[in-house]
């Protein structure tokens, strides 16, 4: 919200006629700033006004739509427990008592006894059976009113909230279709969720909330498909947080708004200025599957200078002590990485997009071209991967803008 920052100093009748004209002179001065800032508080009350109005329309919609999904749902429930009833009376009619040693067809129902009301339907057709329906659930299963549901809270539960010592949410785990889940949230210092990661079938989905970095109002969120094994989709605070610069200096390099880019965000590399040489990788690093198929998509812009832009994946070693380039080679520094894009002066100002793809480990060097079809290999003594890019090479004046950089599986 705007604020008032004039500030008044009025004349008074006990101050000498020098002090009392200065005084004002300046009070005059002063009445223009306030009026504009007053107008603009104004229109700022206003707007304010105006988005409150907004969401409670907006609140109404919702609760509405909601609304007639639930009216939706109690007619579904209702014909279901029509249909159920329906059912059930149908059984009633044809069932009779389970006989020992009777002949039995699908779908056949009987009450288990004369007693208990359950009953059972045939589901194996069979003769000559003595063991009771309920005790054979390879031939019988149970129907009717009488039959009882499961109890929710025995066994396994589909859904566990998990919360810290404090008693704050922190994830939940999960069963779905057979297969159980985890889900992790993640907090910023204001205790304001900003990460959700579900990890569920071998698969991880990350969903990241994205916040105005000084009310932290939430802006939007970015997703990275279950596929995806890691990214450098920016945000306000991703760099440098989630990088290592290894070479260079981060002046000049900012987040800026980009309504365009995956997260409505980008980051510029460079000042066009003297020297601009960035080399940097994610902290994030990714283990190596020679028998993965993986695809890397890259969206950058050159704004200005004459530098060259390298993009690609910074490998290490097992150890972790050293990198790996392309000629196989355990080296101190960044350099002859695995590149997707090498050397590359595209237009000024036109955006660049395009697709690599990475799949297996030679024996010694890397090879490939890096299409689907060949794809580039990774070097003998690579163990894992980073995403990495140079700009303004080499020591030049420039700018280059990234969208994003994604490597994800792609899936038989």
């Amino acid at each position: 919200m705007s604020q008032i920052t004039t500030v008044f100093n009025p004349p008074l009748p006990t101050d000498p006629p020098a002090a009392f004209d200065a005084k004002a002179q300046q009070f005059a001065r002063d009445l223009n700033p306030f009026g504009q800032e007053l107008n603009a508080l104004a229109q700022d009350v206003e707007s304010q006004a105006a988005s409150a109005d907004q969401s409670v329309t907006d609140a109404i919609a919702w609760a509405d739509v909601a609304h007639q999904h639930a009216n939706a749902a109690g007619q579904q429930a209702q014909a279901a427990s029509t249909s159920a009833a329906q059912a059930s009376q149908a059984a009633n009619a044809n069932a009779t008592t389970w006989v020992p040693g009777g002949v039995y067809t699908a779908n056949q129902v009987v009450w288990a006894d004369g007693t208990s009301g359950l009953q059972l339907r045939c589901i194996l057709p069979h003769s000559g059976i003595t063991i009771n329906p309920v005790n054979d659930p390879t031939r019988w299963v149970r129907v009717g009113p009488n039959s009882p549901a499961p109890d929710p809270t025995a066994g396994a539960s589909l859904l566990n909230l998990q919360r810290d010592s404090a008693g704050v949410l922190t994830g939940s785990t999960f069963t779905q279709d057979g297969q159980n889940g985890t889900e992790t949230l993640t907090r910023d210092a204001q205790d304001r969720i900003i990460k959700r990661t579900v990890v569920w079938s071998g698969a991880t989905r990350t969903e990241t909330m994205l916040r105005d970095p000084t009310t932290g109002r939430l802006l939007g969120y970015a997703l990275t498909g279950p596929n995806e094994l890691t990214n450098s989709l920016f945000r306000p605070g991703s760099f440098p947080a989630e990088w290592s610069v290894e070479t260079g200096s981060n002046v000049g390099t900012n987040i800026v708004a980009d309504p365009m880019a995956p997260t409505g965000f980008v980051l510029a590399v460079g000042a066009n200025s003297v020297n601009d040489t960035v080399y940097a990788r994610t902290l994030a690093r990714v283990p190596i599957d020679p028998n993965a198929l993986l695809r890397m998509r890259i969206r950058y812009m050159r704004e200005s200078g004459t530098g060259q832009v390298f993009i690609g994946l910074a490998c290490r070693n097992a150890a972790d002590t050293m990198y790996v380039n392309v000629n196989n080679q355990e080296i101190a520094t960044m350099g002859s990485g695995h590149y997707a894009v090498s050397s590359a002066t595209p237009p000024l100002g036109v955006w660049q997009t395009s697709e690599f793809y990475f799949k297996g480990r030679s024996a010694g060097a890397s090879s490939g071209t890096g299409t689907l079809s060949n794809p580039r290999t990774f070097a003998a003594l690579a163990d894992s991967f980073s995403l990495m890019f140079v700009c303004n090479y080499d020591k030049l004046p420039g700018r280059v803008i990234f969208s994003h950089i994604v490597v994800e599986e792609v899936k038989s």
